[in-house]
C-alpha cells in the first residue's frame, strides 16, 4: 500500500469504509429496518470449519457474498474482525486479485476489496486462523458497496460460533 494512502497506521480506504459503514448502520437504527431488509443488493453467509478445536489448532473462515441486483455493483469491500482469541495466518478471495486482501494488526480486521461485481456475481473469502486461548466465540464478517443510486443502506453481516478446547477437555 502507498504511503499516501495511510493515515497513523490505517489505509485511507479502511477509514471511508468505516465511516461508510457507521453511516450506513445509522441510517438503518432511525429506519427501522434490520440490516438484512436494507442491505439486500449483497448477501454474505459465513461458516467456519471445523467449529470446535484444540487450542493451536487451524480453522478456515469462508465467507460467501453475492451480488443480488440485477445491476453491477461497485466499491465492494468486505471486512471481518478477528476474535483476541485467534491468531491471522492468511486471507484469500476466489476473485484472484493478488493483495486485495490485508490484516490491519491495529485493529485486528481482515479487509478485502475493492471489487466490481456484475449482476448475480458472487465470491469466496477464505481466512485462516491459528486458535490461541480457549473459551467460546461468534465472529462476524460484514460486506459492504458504494454503488450510485441505492437508497438503502448497503451493509449486510453474517456470524458463526465456533469454540476452542483444551487437549484434555474432549470437546
Amino acid at each position: 500500500m502507498a504511503p499516501s494512502t495511510m493515515r497513523r497506521g490505517l489505509p485511507l480506504w479502511v477509514i471511508t469504509v468505516l465511516v461508510g459503514a457507521a453511516l450506513a448502520l445509522a441510517a438503518i437504527a432511525t429506519s427501522g429496518s434490520s440490516p438484512a431488509q436494507a442491505a439486500t443488493a449483497l448477501s454474505i453467509s459465513k461458516t467456519i470449519h471445523p467449529k470446535v478445536v484444540t487450542v493451536g489448532e487451524k480453522q478456515t473462515y469462508t465467507i460467501k457474498i453475492t451480488n443480488n441486483t440485477g445491476h453491477r455493483v461497485r466499491g465492494v469491500k468486505m471486512w471481518d474482525p478477528l476474535p483476541k482469541k485467534v491468531k491471522f495466518i492468511r486471507a484469500s478471495t476466489s476473485l484472484r486479485k493478488p493483495g486485495s486482501c490485508e490484516f490491519v494488526r491495529s485493529s485486528r480486521t481482515v479487509w478485502c476489496g475493492p471489487y466490481t461485481l456484475t449482476r448475480g456475481q458472487r465470491f469466496t473469502v477464505k481466512i485462516h486462523v491459528k486458535t490461541t486461548k480457549v473459551g467460546r466465540y461468534v465472529n462476524t464478517a460484514y460486506v459492504s458497496h458504494r454503488t450510485a443510486g441505492f437508497r438503502t443502506a448497503s451493509v449486510s453481516s453474517d456470524s458463526a460460533h465456533h469454540r476452542a478446547v483444551k487437549d484434555d477437555d474432549g470437546g
